[in-house]
């Protein structure tokens, strides 16, 4: 199993991880916010953020930081962010 399909398995059982809703914060909040949630994961680790809209400049910096994303629209509006620090002993790991 590739890594990328390891992380659309992960997507599925999303609901295991931690969430947290953005979408009220004025900006940049719900970037820096985000960022400092997503740099404390460990390896393996997985943490959601709902966001108003998708957060494309987040997405850049998340994958400069080699972070795993995925985007889902939600249904009441906004997008949620899955947001996955690979586990380094994984074919994308350092």
């Amino acid at each position: 199993m590739s890594a990328n399909q390891t992380f659309h398995d992960l997507r599925a059982v999303d609901a295991a991880w931690p969430e947290y809703d953005l979408r009220q914060l004025p900006c940049p909040e719900p970037m820096q916010r985000a960022l400092a949630v997503a740099g404390a994961l460990a390896a393996g680790q997985a943490v959601q953020v709902l966001t108003p809209q998708k957060p494309l400049p987040l997405l850049d910096v998340l994958q400069a930081r080699g972070l795993q994303t995925c985007v889902s629209a939600l249904p009441d509006g906004g997008v949620c962010v899955l947001i996955r620090c690979p586990d380094h002993d994984g074919p994308t790991g350092a």
